[in-house]
């Protein structure tokens, strides 16, 4: 039986060959939705893109093809920019090996080709300060004229 590694979640589970993975998935309680989208997604229809997972390490052939229907949302989205052969819709997905399957990849806005995916921004890293320039020492003539304002006023 095929093997199905989450590897944000780190969970393994079996399942039948040509079984759907969003299916599967949501069986096994992996969440494949985050906020409004939980709610707000087709139920598995391909329709919404909300389910897209990652097949990496080179896994991607262990699944079923892709159907019509998703190379149309694929080639509708910008989501799978870079990793067009990786990148799949969990409801459209039938397993036939062996997959590593990271969830919810966020969106690759400029077609990078990372190792991972970037599932949440992190912190960002902290920019060192620029070096403060030692100040010059004020001018003999500004300091040798008193001030108006530091002088006692005469009674």
């Amino acid at each position: 039986m095929p093997k199905v590694k989450f590897v944000q979640e780190k969970k393994e589970i079996e399942v039948a060959p040509g079984a759907n993975l969003r299916t599967e998935a949501m069986k096994a309680g992996i969440e494949l939705y985050e906020g409004p989208d939980r709610l707000l997604n087709c139920r598995g229809f391909g329709m919404c893109a909300t389910c897209t997972v990652w097949l990496k390490n080179d896994t991607a052939k262990n699944a079923g093809p892709m159907g019509i229907h998703e190379r149309i949302r694929r080639a509708l989205g910008f989501w799978a920019l870079g990793h067009e052969e990786e990148c799949r819709l969990a409801c459209q997905t039938k397993v036939m090996g062996d997959l590593e399957v990271w969830t919810r990849p966020g969106y690759n806005w400029f077609g990078e080709t990372a190792a991972a995916p970037a599932a949440k921004p992190s912190a960002p890293a902290p920019v060192a300060k620029p070096a403060v320039a030692a100040s010059a020492a004020p001018s003999s003539a500004a300091s040798a004229a008193p001030s108006s304002a530091t002088a006692a006023p005469k009674a």
